[in-house]
Parts: C-alpha cells; structure tokens; sequence
C-alpha cells in the first residue's frame, strides 16, 4: 500500500466537502482574441466562479482559482504541464466535467525538453468550492512516461508550477512608489526543513535540499500598481489569492528540490510571469522512467494586503507572512 502523508490526506478531503458536485457546472468558451479554450466552473448556488481552466493554442494548461469576492482577485497561474526544461507547450485538456466527487478535470501531453520531447504525462484532477470558507480545494494525480532518463539530456524535470508577477519600485494607486503585484512571498515546507522565498531579496533562487514531499505556498498581495503612470491602461487594484500547491512523490526513492525563479528585467511589467515558484526532480536523483506523483491544491483569498488564511479540513491553520502551522488531530 502506498503511503500518503497526511497533509495530502487532509486536503483531498476538503476537496470531497464543496457544494453538491453536480449542481455545480461548466461553461466552456473560446477567446476569440488570444485563441485560448477556458472551461469557467461556477458554484451553485452561490453562483460563484471559483476556478478557470485555460488551455492555450500553444498548448499551456493553467488552473486559475477564483476563492474570493473580489472581481479581480484572479492572481497567480498553477499550471499542470511536465517539462525538462522545456516551455509549457503541447498539453491538452481532455475532460471538465461534474462528478460525483467534484469538477473533474483530464489532461496529457508531452514531456517538453528545450528542442524536442521525453515522454508523456497523464493528469487527473478534482477540484471544489466551499463557500463558507471561501476556498477552492483540489486533488490531483499525474503519472509520467519518459522515453530516456533525464541524466541522457542532462536538464531537471519540472513537477509543479506556480507562474506569478512581482514588482519592484513602481507607482502605485493612492500615490508614491513601492513594491506590490500578484504575490509577495513563497514559503516552502517539507517534512524536515522549510524555507521563504523572497524574489525581491533573494532573486531566483534554488536550494539544493531534497525532500519527497514538499508544499508551496504563493502568498496572495494586494495588487496596486498604478497602470497609467507607467504608460499602460488603467488596472484594477485587487487583492489577489494565496495559492497552496502540494506534491508528493508516490514512485519509491522519489526526491526533488524546489525553488523560485525571477525575472528581474521585467520587475516593473505588470503583465509579466515574471515569477516561478518550482518544484523540481534533479536529472542525477532519479534514473528511471515511470514517475507518480500526487498532489494537493488549496486557494484562499487575502482579506487584507499582506495577510493570507489557509483553512484546511480538522483546523484552521493561519498563515500570515511567514508563519504557518500544519494541522494535526
């Protein structure tokens, strides 16, 4: 029998208590600008749209959560490709539907490397909404086929991602100057070690200790830069949502590291990704070629600049900056 650790216990059992999965529903539209295929899933009855599922022509699969009241409170993107170093390309969204268990949703593609691909991946998600909580839950599953090991091409196989902005020094809504954007920290736990991520103090960054289980916490911010002071179009102040995302490595011998990438050139573009935070399996951890992995999603909103709640199923756990603390019975 596999062995689950209990914070993916925890979660996958938040996400069997949303609303009554089929009253819930999808509404699957086409941006005829961008060309991007979006299943928007709505609550019912509260009528609330807490999650978009965004494939891209190119073939990026993004699920976006939507926990608050905040009509613009969409912040940062949880993708669910697998790559080696390649771009989010190639993935397709096969099925988002009601189930019994929640909003279900299928995905594949393949494993992209920087000139070609390795393998296949396979993904299986449930996701759901408690409105009282105001938090979008979601449990995952994805198995990947390589063709070779990743010590053949010599890259890193990315696991999870979280793509969101950061800004340094820039006008903001209200007058002056200062840092804001879509996120403001990422903490990082394991089982054994922990640490935060600051990409204004510490730009990209990548420790090297291994764990095989990790979560990643994107603390949601309150957005205010002022568009039009730097040239752009006029954009909504908006608090945006913490974004939890755990995985954990069920294939034995399994290990990864994690870390967070910044692109400092664009630290003052609002419409940049200009922030990763990784989860990554090192190419000369593992040689073999069939890898599980499962995983946990959890999505709150942020009341209030610079404070994040994360309630999970048996406590409530408070996460504000950098504290946090894991549930136990």
């Amino acid at each position: 029998m596999r062995r689950i650790t209990p914070w993916v216990v925890m979660l996958w059992a938040t996400a069997a208590l949303g609303p009554p999965a089929l009253a819930d529903w999808v509404d699957p539209i086409t941006d005829p600008v961008t060309g991007n295929q979006e299943w928007r899933v709505f609550d019912d009855p509260s009528g609330q749209h807490y999650l978009s599922v965004i494939q891209t022509p190119a073939g990026a699969i993004a699920v976006r959560p939507h926990p608050g009241d905040d009509p613009n409170g969409w912040g940062s993107t949880p993708y669910v490709n697998i790559r080696q170093q390649g771009d989010r390309v190639g993935g397709q969204v096969d099925a988002v539907v009601p189930e019994s268990s929640g909003i279900h949703l299928s995905a594949s593609g393949p494993v992209t490397t920087v000139s070609d691909t390795n393998g296949q991946w396979t993904s299986n998600w449930t996701f759901s909404y408690e409105p009282s909580a105001q938090s979008v839950s979601g449990a995952g599953e994805t198995l990947v086929s390589l063709y070779e090991p990743l010590a053949v091409g010599g890259t890193d196989l990315t696991v999870a991602d979280i793509a969101s902005n950061r800004l340094r020094n820039v006008p903001l809504v209200g007058g002056g100057t200062g840092d804001t954007g879509d996120m403001s920290l990422m903490h990082v736990t394991s089982p054994t070690w922990n640490y935060t991520w600051d990409p204004l103090v510490q730009g990209s960054s990548f420790p090297q200790d291994l764990a095989a289980d990790l979560t990643l916490t994107m603390v949601g911010e309150y957005n205010r830069v002022d568009g039009p002071a730097l040239g752009e179009e006029w954009i909504e102040p908006a608090y945006k949502p913490t974004i939890t995302i755990g995985v954990e490595a069920v294939t034995p011998g399994l290990q990864m590291i994690t870390g967070g990438y910044f692109d400092e050139s664009q630290d003052t573009n609002p419409y940049a990704d200009n922030v990763a935070g990784l989860a990554v399996v090192r190419h000369q951890d593992f040689a073999g070629l069939e890898l599980e992995l499962a995983y946990a999603y959890q999505s709150v909103p942020v009341p209030e600049p610079g404070t994040a709640i994360l309630a999970m199923i048996g406590c409530v756990s408070i996460l504000v900056m950098q504290s946090r603390r894991r549930c136990s019975r």
